[in-house]
């Protein structure tokens, strides 16, 4: 396991963040760090975008925080997609 707590998210090649919809659902979006690249995994097929937006915003900010308040460069080279997940089927 890494600790990476305070330590720099730029050192990793992927990174995971696992996300709790309403409480009932979970999704990840999974950020490409060398590729620039975030995508959204979601067995509901429902949109993430504004979940990509939040993990894209703890990006810029760690970046700031690392490198001395130096904005995220080419922060437009970055993208975001939905992936096409396969459905869940809640059977019992």
């Amino acid at each position: 396991m890494v600790n990476w707590t305070g330590g720099n998210i730029f050192d990793f090649d992927k990174l995971f963040f696992p996300v709790n919809v309403a409480q009932y659902h979970w999704t990840v979006v999974v950020v490409l760090m060398k590729e620039k690249r975030l995508y959204y995994h979601d067995s509901f097929n429902q949109c993430g975008r504004r979940f990509m937006n939040v993990v894209f915003r703890y990006i810029k900010d760690e970046h700031k925080r690392i490198f001395k308040e130096k904005d995220l460069p080419d922060q437009s080279c970055w993208s975001t997609e939905n992936m096409d997940t396969p459905k869940q089927e809640n059977r019992m």
